[in-house]
């Protein structure tokens, strides 16, 4: 299935819609680099995430770790910086597995802010 994602014009209000993932990685590869992420998961889904960067700040969450989702659905909004490959566990992770994206959180969380995540690990993805 095809997620919707959309592209914002440099001097202008509206976007253009783009669906596929080559589109979003060619906007990463621009001049900033940065694409807004917004993604919905469950309260039971925000425990899993949560516990997994406690457990393992500089791994890459896959869609198994969230579980299914129980209880209320809350949105909230990431920058995806980059399209890197990443080293991790003794394997070079080559960046189309995986979106890197630093939260509003604070340096204190996960890998200094940033948060490593399989490209089909969440739910109800769009991007700005």
């Amino acid at each position: 299935a095809l997620r919707t994602y959309v592209r914002p014009h440099s001097d202008e209000a509206d976007c253009e819609e783009l669906e596929t993932t080559d589109a979003v990685m060619e906007v990463l590869e621009q001049a900033e680099g940065k694409v807004v992420m917004d993604f919905r998961m469950s309260c039971s889904q925000w425990a899993h995430f949560e516990a997994f960067f406690r457990a393992e700040p500089m791994g890459i969450l896959s869609a198994g770790a969230l579980g299914d989702p129980h209880g209320r659905i809350s949105g909230h909004a990431v920058v995806i910086e980059g399209s890197e490959d990443y080293s991790h566990g003794g394997a070079n992770v080559p960046a189309h597995h995986f979106w890197r994206f630093k939260n509003s959180w604070g340096g204190q969380h996960a890998d200094a802010g940033f948060y490593h995540v399989a490209r089909d690990a969440l739910p109800g993805v769009r991007f700005f």
